[in-house]
């Protein structure tokens, strides 16, 4: 249940992508930074924890 949130949460990330790829859309530091920060935090989140 946890992984679905996970990888909706990647939604923004995913339409950034493709607006790029196959909209030819330019995107702002501040936008590939805020990506770079979703995607990493929800591999980040994917480590279990050792407890």
């Amino acid at each position: 249940m946890s992984l679905a949130s996970l990888i909706m949460s990647l939604e923004s990330v995913f339409s950034s992508l493709f607006g790029w790829l196959i909209l030819h859309q330019l995107m702002s530091g501040k936008e590939i930074t805020g990506c770079v920060l979703i995607f990493s935090a929800v591999l980040l989140a994917q480590i279990p924890s050792k407890s």
